[in-house]
This record gives structure tokens, C-alpha cells and sequence, in this order.
């Protein structure tokens, strides 16, 4: 109740600029869900800037959304060019049985989609990462796994694309590769991580310095 009487003391004054720490911290699902309506209605003709842990809340409410990691930021840009940048495309998500085939089923996503790799696997549960940027048609794929799933042991599947939060996570990634004293081991396994560009849509972000 506190968090939203100094919302609502932020917007009733009129102000241009608002500097929102967090506003949905502690809220349900129901209030916070009614705070970004809020927000989405006033932001036309005000400048919001707002902190969250919620990647949803970020994706929902953010025109441009900074990323930060190890007390700087990463990146900056539109959800969109975000999850370009640092997505990981589509996630595939296949439940299982007891007579599950994984190399099976590996080959045949592969088959249409060759950038496939191994996601979280659960006991009843696993998923694959499918690159976005692949030109095989998703609609074969899916045909066909529908057809031969009982031969691969799958009781149904379904699909998902990059969220915010599989942003955050790649970010992270990145910033912990960039921190960590370069050894030999690391040039072996094949780290190359670029800096540069990592910051979009926008005229004069480029004049940012490049991490």
C-alpha cells in the first residue's frame, strides 16, 4: 500500500520526469498488472525511468531498456534489438516419456533446423534452443514431430520465443567472460566475445563509450 500511495503521489503532481525505484516491488500479480496500465497511460506525454528486477515489467513498460551487470551498463536498447542482439531465438519444449528418444528426436529437429542445441532437461521435461535466424521452416518441423512423436516418446510440445529474462541471462554471461582474467584455456575453448555495438536504436547512443 505504501509503494502505491507514492506512486500515486509521483503522478498526481504533473511532473514531466519520474524516477520510479522498483514501483511493483512486493505487489500481486493483480496490483502490479494495474500499475502498468497506469504507467502505460501516462507515459505518452512524460519521461519514466524506471528501475526492476521483473524482465516482464521491463519488456512491457520500456521503450529502451539498459542492462546492468557488475555496476555497469552492458547494453541499451529497444526490447526488440535486445533480444536480436543477445536472444537466443525460439525455445522448444517437449514433454516426455518413459520410452523418450533423444537422439531421435535430435536428429529430426536438426533435420530442419541445424542450429539446434540441448536447453534444460527435467525428468518429465526438456528443451531445445532453435536459432532465429535459421530459414528452415518451422511449420515441416513441427509436422512431422507431430506425426513421429509416439516414436520418439513425446506426449506433446510446444513452443516459445526469447523473453527478456533469456536477455538478462546472456548479458550476464557476457559481463561475468569480460571480467574474468583472459588465460590460455579460455583462447583454447574458443571465447570471443565482442563489446562493440551494443547499443541501438537511437541517434547519438553510438557516442557511448564502447565496453
Amino acid at each position: 500500500m505504501k509503494r502505491k500511495l507514492s506512486l500515486g503521489i509521483a503522478v498526481v503532481g504533473g511532473s514531466k520526469v519520474l524516477f520510479l525505484d522498483e514501483p511493483t516491488s512486493g505487489m500481486d500479480v493483480e496490483a502490479r498488472r494495474s500499475v502498468w496500465d497506469a504507467l502505460l497511460e501516462i507515459r505518452h506525454d512524460r519521461t519514466i525511468i524506471l528501475t526492476t528486477h521483473y524482465m516482464e515489467e521491463a519488456d512491457i513498460l520500456g521503450d529502451r531498456i539498459a542492462i546492468m551487470a557488475e555496476g555497469e551498463v552492458q547494453c541499451c536498447g529497444s526490447p526488440l534489438f535486445l533480444k536480436q542482439k543477445f536472444g537466443t531465438g525460439y525455445h522448444l519444449h517437449v514433454v516426455k516419456d518413459q520410452k523418450f528418444h533423444l537422439d531421435g528426436l535430435t536428429s529430426l529437429l536438426r533435420k530442419h533446423v541445424p542450429e539446434v542445441t540441448l536447453g534444460n532437461e527435467l525428468e518429465k521435461e526438456i528443451s531445445f534452443n532453435l536459432a532465429s535466424d535459421t530459414n528452415s521452416s518451422f511449420g515441416d518441423m513441427f509436422e512431422e514431430l507431430e506425426n513421429q512423436k509416439r516414436n520418439f516418446g513425446v506426449t506433446s510440445f510446444g513452443i516459445t520465443v526469447t523473453t527478456m529474462e533469456d536477455v538478462f541471462l546472456r548479458v550476464s554471461t557476457i559481463s561475468d567472460l569480460k571480467y574474468k582474467i583472459p588465460s590460455d584455456s579460455d583462447n583454447k575453448n574458443g571465447y570471443s566475445i565482442q563489446y562493440e555495438d551494443v547499443y541501438g536504436d537511437s541517434p547519438g547512443m553510438n557516442s557511448y563509450p564502447k565496453l
